[in-house]
């Protein structure tokens, strides 16, 4: 069954900066079969370019899962947190009321 030609998206209009990479030749022979027309990407930049954004994607979430479990160590934000939900309880409470009714 043959596959049919994926469409390159619409470049973004963006600054590129060029960069001296050194990849291991296995590492790159590797990737070579996720290069074409009918592949991960179109060029080994292209490639690396998606690489690289995932990479820090993850990086970023990483960080903010980070942050967030910090919180939870955080007896001041704990302490901020109940205040507050007790400040919202008769609203929240009235709320369901309301949602329940429909």
């Amino acid at each position: 069954m043959r596959a049919t030609a994926r469409k390159r998206p619409a470049a973004k209009p963006s600054v590129k900066q060029s960069a001296t990479v050194r990849i291991p030749r296995a590492l790159c022979e590797e990737a070579s079969v996720f290069i074409g027309e009918q592949s991960e990407a179109f060029t080994l930049n292209e490639l690396v370019i998606n690489s690289l954004r995932e990479k820090l994607r993850k990086l970023k979430e990483k960080s903010i899962d980070e942050a967030f479990a910090g919180m939870a160590a955080d007896s001041t934000y704990q302490q901020l947190t109940q205040q507050i939900a007790g400040e919202f309880e008769s609203s929240d409470f009235h709320a369901l009321q309301q949602a329940e009714k429909k």
